[in-house]
């Protein structure tokens, strides 16, 4: 081996090291939880008296219903809609997991397929003796929260 041919199989080689020990180097500073297998835009929210078929566990309370449009983007589909969005800024909820209803056709659903986006409403019990929000703050999993007015029905 000529001392040619020994430089470039040594920088070829410091190369390939520089390389792979950058890679794994970003690969371990990536942060945070990954984003869900969704994509979510908060469209609405409202507060209404009735939605059916959900029932109220006291016919005196109230919905808080957050509206959005929600695509699977992942290869599967998905179960546990339910738990996409959590709510804050608001007293008194009988369960921190909504209700969730197609809006299209108001069925109750737990499943979407990827790449079939869908309207759903996300709906939330709140006790009668509490103030009826004016706006809400929506987390959404795997993404940032976002604040919205709230409408009366």
């Amino acid at each position: 081996m000529t001392r040619q041919q020994s430089i470039t199989w040594w920088g070829s080689g410091s190369a390939l090291l520089l390389f792979a020990v950058t890679g794994l180097i970003g690969a371990l500073v990536r942060g945070g939880p990954p984003p869900g297998p969704w994509h979510v835009d908060v469209t609405s929210a409202a507060v209404a008296a009735d939605l059916p078929p959900l029932q109220r566990a006291d016919p005196a309370n109230r919905w808080v219903i957050v509206r959005a449009k929600v695509e699977i983007t992942g290869k599967t589909s998905a179960t546990g809609l339910a738990s996409i969005l959590r709510l804050s800024g608001v007293d008194a909820l009988v369960t921190t997991e909504p209700g969730v209803l197609l809006v299209r056709d108001g069925s109750k659903i737990d499943r979407l397929h990827p790449g079939l986006p869908e309207e759903l409403a996300f709906a939330w019990e709140q006790k009668v003796g509490a103030t009826p929000p004016t706006q809400v703050t929506v987390e959404v999993s795997g993404g940032s929260p976002v604040t919205i007015a709230v409408s009366t029905k």
